[in-house]
């Protein structure tokens, strides 16, 4: 078959029914409900309908493009199914010019993704009109100077209709179902040979059996080609056939934008992808897919964005990390159909000071609102189970937290350093990880949920609290860590007689503490759990002296009061009853046993 070219001009086309496209500058005219030849139901042929004989055959007659007569997702019309089954999906060759001053419109839809997938492109180097593979990517665009795309990837099974307009080899324009796609680019085109393969995007190699290295998986149901540039009007008369005839509606994108209310870096259609707009320092807002289509945003999307508000659809389920980190918001709901965030969310949104998150929400994930030092109150709803480890550390205007009865137990530093005042700690919650509220230095009061089920303070879990003057320890607590009560403002607390662990350093430097009650209960103190408690004055000893001395401490007392007097229990043989003794670095104590 002989290989014509594109630089023709035709009269006035009519299509079926009797709407007008423009007839000027129009090549090539493909569509499967015309002009397809058949052996059995592999394709044979298809033949130009714009009058200029540019039919084209496959280089090899296979069951991989075959004719579908009717597809739902196109109104019910036909279509040429391509290389679905085996990957080979190369229709014949025609002759070209290179991809200049010309207009493109494809009606596709994406079936399967293997490495590239190309619906239509020149061969070496030149303009590819293309539904794409690589690495996950999938996309449409051409080549100037190297690879170029347009910005909304295709989705797999989804019809569209793809237009790209090139004018003079310096600007490409791109649209989807009528709407457009991104910013022109440019730069030049490659020269490209003169041929044009439908179906394969790879060069094609010589011979009865040509090489298919790139092939499209899909379906095809029209290709419309003019040699000029259509002007705004006329491409949208070919985009308003093609939708009628496909009922292909306009998609809706989510898109952001400048303060000018220019849009920056790319239209999106779906779920928002990973690093969409991150790093764009212009974008301060953004608007939505309000069709339902979004359901997840991507790690880091919005990450260093100048972003100051945004409204997360209800549809959205899946937050991803560090999805706004660095962001300028001020405030956030988190809708109630979202069930996940991932770490570092939010992380070092240092102007955000209102939260809201939602009732589906499980987890407030790890470092999720580190950093934001404007936040003053977070409500964490009852639906939530788990906190993660660093969630509001360095939140330092935080005043106050609700946490849920969904909670069990408290990660390590979730609320190092904020500006907590007061914190109630519910009966569901067994236990408080290392240095859980340490540093919060504004945080006068701590209120537990009777009947509490907390049974362990960990590590550090209030050092520094030196706003702290009195706790009512649970009953329901049997240890106490490390460094739990370190540097805190107590006047004077009493260990209630489940606790049968005290942790070294547990009180250290409490410079206030003046009255220690131990309970009935301890069995073990580690050395310097009041060192340097330069105040205390009075100890009531509800146990044997062994307790004290069990872990083979030397410094329990040191720097305490001088004297320091221990009360022991009146029956209590362990303890001898004197004055200027020396006990646990302590060298003045009275041993008085009147308990």
């Amino acid at each position: 078959m002989p290989k014509l070219g594109l630089g023709l001009s035709l009269p006035q086309t009519r299509v079926s029914g009797g709407s007008l496209i423009p007839a000027s500058g129009l090549s090539l005219w493909l569509k499967a409900d015309a002009g397809v030849t058949l052996s059995g139901s592999n394709v044979t042929a298809w033949a130009d309908q714009s009058g200029n004989g540019l039919n084209v055959v496959p280089d090899i007659v296979t069951a991989d493009i075959s004719l579908a007569s009717s597809v739902e997702k196109f109104n019910n019309k036909p279509a040429i199914l391509f290389g679905v089954q085996n990957n080979n999906g190369t229709v014949g060759l025609f002759n070209s010019n290179p991809f200049i001053n010309k207009s493109l419109f494809i009606v596709y839809s994406l079936e399967s993704v293997d490495n590239f997938e190309y619906s239509v492109a020149y061969e070496n180097n030149g303009f590819s009109g293309q539904t794409s593979d690589n690495n996950g990517n999938r996309q449409f665009g051409g080549y100037f100077n190297g690879f170029i795309s347009a910005n909304t990837l295709s989705q797999i099974g989804t019809p569209y209709i793809r237009t790209t307009i090139s004018d003079n080899g310096n600007t490409i324009s791109f649209f989807i179902n009528g709407t457009a796609d991104g910013n022109p680019a440019g730069n030049g085109f490659y020269n490209a040979r003169s041929e044009i393969v439908i179906g394969n995007g790879g060069a094609r190699g010589s011979g009865p059996n040509p090489s298919i290295s790139q092939p499209f998986q899909g379906y095809i149901a029209e290709i419309v080609v003019y040699n000029s540039v259509l002007t705004t009007p006329e491409r949208q008369q070919v985009e308003a056939y093609l939708m009628n005839k496909y009922n292909i509606t306009p998609p809706v994108f989510s898109r952001a934008f400048d303060s000018l209310g220019d849009q920056v870096g790319a239209s999106n259609l779906g779920d928002i992808p990973t690093s969409w707009v991150a790093n764009q320092t212009t974008v301060t807002s953004v608007i939505f897919a309000n069709d339902n289509s979004v359901t997840s945003i991507g790690s880091d999307a919005f990450g260093y964005c100048n972003l100051s508000g945004i409204t997360i659809p209800n549809s959205v389920t899946d937050i991803g990390s560090f999805a706004f980190q660095y962001t300028a918001l001020t405030n956030i709901t988190i809708p109630n159909s979202v069930t996940s965030i991932g770490a570092n969310a939010f992380q070092y949104c240092t102007s955000l000071a209102t939260v809201t998150i939602g009732t589906g929400v499980t987890s407030v994930s790890e470092r999720m609102f580190q950093g934001c030092t404007s936040l003053t109150s977070i409500t964490i709803p009852n639906s939530v189970t788990s906190i993660g480890s660093y969630a509001f550390y360095d939140c330092t205007s935080l005043a106050t937290a609700t946490i849920g009865t969904g909670v069990t137990s408290l990660p390590t530093q979730a609320f190092v350093s904020t500006g907590l005042t007061a914190i109630t700690i519910p009966n569901t919650i067994t236990s408080l990880g290392q240095e859980s509220f340490k540093n919060c230095t504004s945080l006068a009061s701590i209120t537990f949920t009777a009947p509490s089920t907390l049974t362990s303070l960990g590590n550090y879990t209030f050092s520094g609290c030196t706003s702290l003057t009195s706790i009512t320890i649970p009953p329901s607590v049997t240890s106490i860590g490390s460094y739990s009560f370190a540097f805190s403002g107590f006047t004077t607390i009493n260990i209630p007689n489940t606790v049968t662990s005290i942790g070294e350093y547990a009180f250290k430097t409490s410079t206030s503490l003046a009255t220690v009650t131990i309970g009935t209960g301890v069995t073990s103190v580690a050395d310097y759990a009041f060192d340097g408690c330069t105040s205390l004055a009075t100890v009531l000893c509800y146990v044997a002296q062994s307790a004290l001395t069990s872990l083979g401490a030397y410094y329990t007392f040191r720097g305490t009061a001088s004297p320091l007097t221990i009360r022991a229990r009146s029956t209590d043989a362990s303890w001898t009853a004197g004055t200027g003794l020396g006990f646990l670095g302590n060298a003045n104590v009275t041993v008085i046993k009147n308990l």
